[in-house]
């Protein structure tokens, strides 16, 4: 017997706050380019570049954690689904 459950979800991401956050709270121009880019592969829906760029944020020596904290919330939204292949559907509104 197989079981097969379907979950979902519904997030709204209000992407240009977002970036508004990322230009208020980052003054490394570098750290600050790296996180804006992951937003515009989101806007161009292209997923895949997205997590490319998510991988490659480097380690932050200077707060000593890795850039991939620095992304709000929202963006474990889509690692969650990534991790268990959940098909990821969106739309701008």
């Amino acid at each position: 017997m197989i079981l097969q459950t379907t979950k979902l979800y519904t997030h709204t991401i209000d992407i240009e706050q977002e970036r508004a956050r990322i230009n208020r709270i980052f003054a490394n121009i570098d750290t600050r380019k790296r996180l804006l880019d992951i937003l515009d592969a989101l806007e161009a829906k292209d997923l895949n570049k997205m997590f490319d760029l998510y991988d490659a944020l480097p380690y932050n020596e200077e707060k000593e954690c890795p850039e991939q904290e620095f992304l709000g919330m929202w963006f474990w939204n889509f690692l969650d689904c990534k991790k268990c292949e959940t098909i990821i559907t969106y739309k701008f509104i």
